[in-house]
């Protein structure tokens, strides 16, 4: 089966998430994360490419970068290679270490983009890694917050500036996440950011009874499809989160 075609964006800005294979944890000690963090900067050296956003979880990465997708590709490849050689030799093992295919989403907008630097910043703190953003050493946080970019372009501090004025404006940015723009990380976590989206429009609505039928089974409808356009799902997916939320708040 032929793989799906990327969508490129107009803007270049691309959202990427690249994974270990079997979701090995393979950035699982803080020794890794940093590997892979020089390695990402020794190859950015060798490329036009701008970063605006970075985080390094156990099993995977984030990136909000700008470029071309073949130099973008071209820059993950080396840096996945160069990363998978130092850590078999490390670990005295051989094979793969990666996915093949890395995940990407084009950024179009304004919004888009500076809600999708607020998910990547938050992925620490929704796993548990940390309890505060500006704690966890491995994302692109406190250089936003010191104005000193070292893995970021300058130009990510500079439209800090522009848009936000302050430092402080910008960590409290609280815009809601638009539903379908950031997914990207393993299926634990994409599955919680859609349920999130869900619950969010569920205070919306006065009932989820709309989407039953007759017996109170849920079934597809046109309502039920602008509700799950809205939350970023289909409907077989939007009726099975509100199951897994139906059973998780009633009562014992």
């Amino acid at each position: 089966m032929p793989r799906t075609q990327r969508k490129l964006a107009n803007s270049g800005i691309y959202h990427i998430v690249f994974k270990g294979i079997n979701h090995e944890k393979i950035f699982q000690e803080n020794s890794k994360k940093r590997m892979i963090l020089k390695i990402m900067l020794e190859k950015m050296q060798e490329t036009e490419l701008e970063i605006f956003a970075y985080c390094i979880m156990p099993t995977h990465a984030h990136i909000l970068i700008r470029g071309k997708m073949e130099e973008i590709s071209r820059f993950l490849s080396r840096t996945e290679i160069t990363f998978a050689m130092r850590y078999n030799q490390g670990k005295e093992r051989n094979g793969h270490l990666f996915q093949n295919r890395f995940f990407s989403q084009a950024i179009e907008n304004e919004v888009y983009f500076w809600n999708c630097i607020k998910y990547i910043h938050d992925n620490p703190v929704k796993a548990g890694l940390a309890s505060d953003s500006r704690e966890y050493a491995f994302s692109s946080y406190t250089e936003y917050l010191m104005e000193k970019p070292y893995f970021l372009s300058g130009n990510a501090i500079r439209m800090v500036r522009h848009t936000f004025g302050t430092v402080e404006r910008f960590e409290n940015y609280e815009e809601e996440y638009t539903p379908g723009v950031c997914f990207g990380g393993d299926e634990e976590e994409i599955y919680w950011q859609k349920r999130k989206n869900i619950e969010r429009e569920l205070e919306k609505i006065e009932s989820t009874e709309i989407f039953k039928n007759s017996r109170g089974n849920y079934q597809r409808s046109k309502e039920a499809k602008e509700f799950a356009e809205r939350c970023g799902v289909q409907q077989v997916e939007l009726f099975r989160i509100l199951q897994d939320i139906e059973k998780d708040t009633s009562p014992e």
